[in-house]
């Protein structure tokens, strides 16, 4: 948290020694200090036409950043993910833009991250189930039932596990950017379930993930990851019984068309990363990198409260077109989902430092 603390901080005193040194335009600039001023002005002006203030220079060159993601673009998190980039681009002067590729229309998120750390991709937004096929550590935050509303999440991340995934990652040649809500992801099936014991033997896509995986398990369901775009039909045709996943994402993919019923009772709370490659990183100008990381924690804020207060609506909305809410025994399904995390070895260092802050925040 300290961490992201001191770039907010850094980020902000940019921004207000720009504000005190324009109201000055007559000062002469620091020597390796950006032009301010009427200077600035005249750069800006000059931008515009390819050229420095003063000079025959080319202008710095503009940065389109090619973004890939697995949400449809009628998702609310879409309109999340544009704001947080649409921030970036304002705090860089309108140096980085980006062009969105909803609907895993660049690759799914492992080839996504793949990318990333190979140059090949530029950026993308992942889930940390994804994440952890690339750093094990964050394996621990796939268990089921850790935190009990959207501010717990909240808090956690912006803490220091957020700093020690992003130091892993890293280390593994990408940027964590920012934290964002996939959210908590719900049960929805094609038939009525009234307790757990009616859950045995329904076929439940998973997200490929060994330890969500685990938990539909211990239920009694079997487990059936796919890809998400084949989840519709395969609901449709009966290949499997339902699905989990978010609310608001039931209703982008319109899964209330072929599933009635949504458990009140979300297993997996998920979170979802923007992630830079280091080559993209790299391009954007270092004088930037702290307003980036203010303008994405900003963007972060915003997809993550807008997701958040849509699941009240959306809730509203699928009842009044026949959705039916159920309960299940809450104590049930912690016991029986937190008893199959017993066989994974988790990181200790991971599972530690998890533990510690999920204690601050009871």
């Amino acid at each position: 948290m300290m961490k992201k603390i001191h770039r907010m901080i850094t980020a902000a005193a940019v921004v207000v020694c720009m504000a005190a040194v324009t109201a000055c335009g007559n000062s002469a600039p620091k020597e390796n200090a950006p032009a301010t001023g009427g200077a600035a002005s005249e750069t800006q002006a000059a931008a515009s036409s390819g050229e420095t203030a003063g000079s025959g220079e080319t202008a710095k060159e503009k940065i389109e950043v090619k973004l890939g993601f697995a949400e449809s673009e009628n998702s609310v998190h879409y309109k999340g993910y544009q704001y947080m980039c649409d921030k970036i681009t304002e705090a860089t002067q309108g140096q980085v833009t980006f062009k969105l590729y909803p609907s895993n229309s660049l690759g799914n998120e492992r080839d996504l991250y793949e990318g990333c750390q190979l140059g090949t991709v530029d950026a993308c937004i992942i889930t940390n189930a994804v994440l952890t096929n690339f750093i094990p550590e964050a394996a621990v935050l796939d268990q089921p039932f850790l935190f009990d509303d959207y501010d717990q999440a909240w808090k956690f991340i912006d803490g220091p596990f957020g700093d020690y995934v992003e130091d892993k990652a890293e280390a593994g040649g990408v940027k964590i950017v920012g934290w964002m809500d996939s959210g908590f992801r719900s049960l929805f099936t094609k038939k009525n379930v009234d307790s757990v014991a009616s859950l045995k033997g329904l076929k439940i896509r998973t997200m490929e993930n060994e330890y969500h995986m685990a938990a539909y398990n211990a239920l009694g369901c079997i487990a059936t990851p796919m890809a998400s775009g084949d989840v519709f039909t395969a609901l449709q045709q009966g290949t499997i019984d339902g699905a989990e996943n978010t609310i608001p994402t039931i209703v982008a993919s319109k899964f209330n068309e072929v599933c009635n019923y949504v458990c009140n009772q979300p297993v997996i709370f998920a979170y979802q990363l923007l992630v830079f490659s280091d080559d993209l990183w790299a391009k954007i100008p270092e004088e930037y990198h702290d307003a980036v990381i203010a303008a994405a924690a900003e963007g972060c804020q915003y997809q993550r409260t807008l997701l958040r207060d849509s699941v009240a609506d959306f809730r509203t909305d699928l009842e009044s077109q026949g959705v039916t809410f159920f309960d299940l025994d809450l104590d049930e399904l912690k016991s029986r989902t937190q008893e199959a995390m017993k066989q994974f070895s988790f990181d200790e260092e991971a599972l530690k430092l998890m533990n510690e802050e999920l204690a601050k925040l009871q």
